[in-house]
């Protein structure tokens, strides 16, 4: 199993755990916080397809929030041995992306989409990247619904992990998990959580993608939408769309948030914690 193999490469035995739910083993990294008084509990999220102990993981977000308080829980987004092959275009080389405004040649009629590749939230997979209307990615709904299904597993290690802890019950994902997290809460499909942080949230597929805005205004939580300049520009399309949803549905205690900088967990995540850390203090917590 993947999962268990990057753990297994990136940790000793006794560092990380696993848990039986829905007949499926679910391998997590639990740290206590470093403090005298507990806050509560985070449950952390990665990106799909990114291992949760690597950098492009929330793990070094993790390691901040213990500094604060928060006892924390890393959760690895699931894997679907079925899911198609990426169709779409991949990043395109800077010798295809810069061509000067003067040299342009108007008489290629193909339309360009400013829609990005799936992938992680990295910077080569960002502003730059264009592709063909006609070349977009699609998900398959079967594997859509399945991986809600996944992903709504998952997030009952979470409620179990968070009972075991006193204070408060924070949900933080990143990336595609971000989309799934909020679609699920959204649809309350899954035990409600006292705060969701969504970090670069977004679905490689344009019509799944287009409903994020809706879902999040939805969401019964308090939610911090977090992004980045740097995002992949699936993430990008709609931050902007993201809060006017929120703005109109009058919903509580939203805010968006934009992390400076190239976007690398890493770097950010102390900048990252004091951004949830001031937002958490501003609601009374």
């Amino acid at each position: 199993m993947l999962k268990q193999l990057d753990l297994e490469r990136g940790l000793f035995p006794e560092e990380y755990k696993s848990m039986q739910s829905d007949d499926k083993q679910v391998f997590y990294v639990e740290h206590e916080n470093n403090t005298a008084i507990t806050r509560g509990v985070a449950i952390l999220i990665s990106d799909i397809g990114t291992s949760m102990v690597s950098q492009q993981s929330l793990a070094p977000l993790a390691a901040e929030l213990n500094k604060l308080g928060w006892a924390t829980v890393l959760l690895a987004a699931p894997e679907l041995s079925n899911t198609p092959a990426i169709t779409g275009p991949q990043p395109a080389t800077p010798e295809t992306t810069e061509t000067p405004a003067d040299t342009t040649d108007t008489s290629n009629n193909t339309e360009e989409s400013t829609e990005a590749t799936a992938g992680s939230n990295n910077p080569s997979t960002g502003s730059n990247t264009v592709h063909n209307k006609s070349a977009e990615n699609k998900l398959d709904p079967e594997t859509f619904d399945q991986q809600q299904t996944e992903f709504i597993n998952l997030l009952k290690v979470g409620v179990k992990k968070a009972g075991e802890y006193p204070g408060f019950y924070l949900v933080i994902a990143q990336g595609s998990s971000a989309a799934w997290v909020t679609k699920i809460y959204a649809e309350f499909k899954s035990n409600i959580p006292d705060a969701f942080v969504a970090v670069s949230p977004f679905w490689p597929d344009r019509s799944y993608n287009q409903q994020l805005p809706k879902l999040m205004a939805k969401t019964p939580m308090p939610v911090l939408d977090i992004y980045n300049s740097w995002d992949n520009s699936w993430a990008r399309q709609t931050v902007e769309k993201r809060e006017l949803a929120a703005l109109k549905s009058l919903k509580l205690m939203y805010r968006q948030r934009q992390v400076m900088g190239p976007n690398h967990i890493a770097q950010n995540s102390l900048y990252l914690s004091k951004e949830i850390h001031g937002w958490l203090n501003h609601m009374g917590w």
